[in-house]
């Protein structure tokens, strides 16, 4: 969905997928997230999230900051005006502060990252904390929920009102809804009637079908997108989709691949997308004569037709070796270093 946004050209100008699959991913990382903490059966505080926080670390920091120095290297649209905030995972604010969008910026997609690493920084200290009382958790994290989706949707703190797009106070309505769900598996058992039911499985799809295309929803978009999000979380992890298909493609082979390198994709398609369409694709789309292309000519003014899936299918091949032959060598360096007690597997 992100790539679609990305390179989709003139059909997304009418839909919101880029910002639903970072939420989406929100909802996810808040549920695993907090289902490792959770699982985490060791007594001192200290031990968990050092092995927690150094697993991701190691994770999450190589790939990045090789990402961020070649961004650096070739300055794309001005980087390094910004270096300090991309290097300090604090470019979800500095991006706003210096008026930075996508729309003028292809390096702006990286403040979901600084999001994201700032949420690992704060909420173990919570999770690990509450562990042992999974119900005070559960009233903990539904408080944050509840701050998080009023400040995106009514902006209560006004003074972060202009973070509400980037910022981790906002967000925390979707990343609380996946540690919400993680939280309640501790203590409830889920209603099964409900999400085995395949109506409410078609609503949930149509649901998210009208957040995506309608305007009617505004400002309550986040809200139900999260809250789709959320139960199609839980319907994955916990139960099976009975609408035809749907769960043959989750379970494919391929799909379960671009699951694992996904983090690569992201990282890695933006730079490419810009210098690919700087130096290479548009001065030779440019040449093309296509005022003797007859009816065929209006292909002009949609390169996207191609960008897309060329730029994706490069992006995936890239993620693919650096997962091979630059993240896989330092994955195996967790349960080296960072390794969890036989009691926790």
């Amino acid at each position: 969905m992100v790539l679609f946004e990305h390179f989709g050209g003139y059909p997304v100008k009418y839909l919101s997928t880029g910002y639903y699959g970072v939420d989406l991913f929100l909802v996810i990382s808040g549920f695993l997230i907090t289902t490792i903490l959770l699982k985490d059966k060791q007594e001192r505080f200290w031990d968990s999230y050092r092995i927690f926080m150094g697993r991701r670390f190691l994770r999450i920091f190589p790939l990045y900051y090789a990402v961020i120095a070649f961004i650096l290297i070739v300055n794309i649209t001005g980087a390094r005006d910004l270096s300090i905030w991309l290097l300090t995972y604090t470019f979800n604010y500095g991006a706003v502060i210096y008026n930075e969008t996508h729309e003028n910026n292809p390096i702006f997609y990286l403040w979901s990252l600084s999001l994201e690493e700032q949420f690992y920084l704060f909420w173990p200290l919570i999770a690990i904390c509450l562990k042992k009382k999974p119900r005070i958790l559960f009233g903990v994290t539904f408080g944050i929920v509840c701050i998080g989706f009023l400040q995106s949707t009514h902006s209560i703190f006004p003074g972060l009102a202009k973070f509400n797009y980037t910022g981790l106070v906002s967000r925390m309505g979707s990343l609380g809804l996946g540690a919400l769900a993680a939280t309640y598996l501790r203590i409830g058992t889920l209603p099964t009637a409900f999400f085995r039911n395949r109506l409410v499985e078609l609503l949930a799809f149509g649901l998210l079908a009208f957040s995506l295309l309608a305007s009617y929803p505004y400002p309550y978009r986040p809200v139900f997108l999260g809250l789709v999000s959320l139960y199609l979380v839980i319907k994955a992890t916990q139960f099976e989709f009975r609408l035809p298909g749907v769960q043959r493609a989750l379970t494919h082979r391929a799909v379960v691949y671009i699951g694992s390198i996904s983090y690569g994709i992201y990282l890695m398609h933006m730079p490419f997308g810009a210098l690919m369409t700087e130096y290479v694709f548009d001065p030779l789309w440019n040449k093309i004569p296509f005022a003797s292309a007859g009816p065929l000519a209006v292909i002009q003014y949609h390169s996207w037709l191609l960008k897309l899936p060329l730029y994706s299918g490069v992006s995936i091949l890239m993620a693919a070796l650096s997962f091979r032959y630059f993240e896989q060598p330092i994955l195996k360096l967790k349960d080296k270093w960072f390794r969890y007690p036989a009691k926790n597997r």
